[in-house]
């Protein structure tokens, strides 16, 4: 079974939460995510993931931080491991990528912006890319915390939005 491995930012700069809004298909409308992408043996860590498409999003440079949720998601065709991990901007400017820079990497980003947690933690479901995007970040924004034995969770779908 192959399973596709993403790697993603939940950025904090001064107790507000980095979040892009980007369009992940020409099918799909604009919607809001944290800044990640696919990891590929070339990175080597999934923490250079992470500081790789903090730059290439949002123009962020960040210090990763901890392992925040390990989600196994099965899709209509395959599996996903989405790999969140906590990370510190070094300022609040972000730098979004010419239209053709971001064309070169695949993306569809129009916005970067921070957002307290508390407005987060109060969008509907929709307002994110995805049902599993969505869970994630709302409960970061809420102050859920997990052992390590409850980082890691299984789910049994994802909606896109």
């Amino acid at each position: 079974m192959d399973i596709d491995v993403k790697v993603s930012a939940i950025i904090e700069y001064q107790g507000k939460i980095a979040l892009i809004r980007e369009k992940l298909t020409k099918n799909h409308n604009y919607k809001w995510n944290v800044c990640g992408g696919g990891w590929e043996p070339s990175d080597g860590s999934f923490q250079n993931v992470v500081i790789r498409e903090a730059r290439e999003e949002a123009g962020l440079e960040v210090a990763v931080g901890e392992l925040y949720r390990l989600v196994l998601v099965k899709l209509e065709v395959g599996h996903t491991l989405r790999v969140f991990f906590t990370a510190q901007a070094n300022s609040d400017s972000f730098r979004l990528a010419k239209p053709e820079q971001q064309a070169k990497l695949e993306e569809d980003i129009v916005e970067c912006r921070w957002f307290a947690k508390s407005e987060i933690a109060a969008w509907e479901d929709s307002e994110f890319v995805s049902s599993t995007t969505a869970k994630v970040i709302k409960d970061y924004a809420q102050g859920k915390k997990f052992s390590p034995a409850e980082q890691a969770i299984y789910l049994d779908h994802q909606t896109r939005f």
